[in-house]
């Protein structure tokens, strides 16, 4: 069972979790009778536990899993936006996160209206013929196109 410990040792939430996690904006993500949810400094449930995994809160939002479904929700478990087939989405940091659908990378901001930006192709590498292995990607950013190789 898991718990947390200040800095100086003492016990300031019992190890009663199956898992738990650091604590961001207030709560921590923490398993208990197989889901998660979010714990407060106290140990108590600040967002009942009904998730399949939780991550960690960044900008007032969180990603969790339901059934294999990844969606945000904020401080209350409310659910503020839906976006459609997100296979890998990202937390937020300076207002903007990186989600992914099908082969296609998107931004939303914090009006949550996807943005297509960036797109992935990837070449193969054939051993027997010693051909290098490339990564061609477009990316927009900031209404700027950028082409690398690598």
């Amino acid at each position: 069972m898991n718990g947390h410990i200040d800095t100086t040792g003492k016990i300031i939430i019992l190890p009663k979790f199956k898992a738990i996690q650091y604590f961001s904006e207030g709560v921590a993500a923490a398993r208990e009778g197989g889901y998660y949810g979010y714990i407060d400094s106290t140990g108590s449930w600040a967002i009942a536990p009904l998730y399949d995994y939780a991550t960690l809160f960044a900008e007032g939002s969180a990603v969790v899993f339901k059934k294999g479904k990844p969606f945000y929700i904020n401080h209350k478990g409310e659910i503020p936006f839906i976006v459609d087939n997100v296979t890998t989405p990202t937390h937020f940091k300076n207002g903007l996160a990186k989600i992914e659908i099908g082969k296609h990378i998107h931004i939303i901001d914090e009006e949550k209206k996807p943005d297509y930006i960036y797109q992935k192709t990837f070449g193969l590498m054939n051993k027997s013929e010693h051909q290098s292995c490339s990564i061609l990607a477009q990316t927009k950013l900031f209404s700027k196109w950028h082409h690398e190789s690598l």
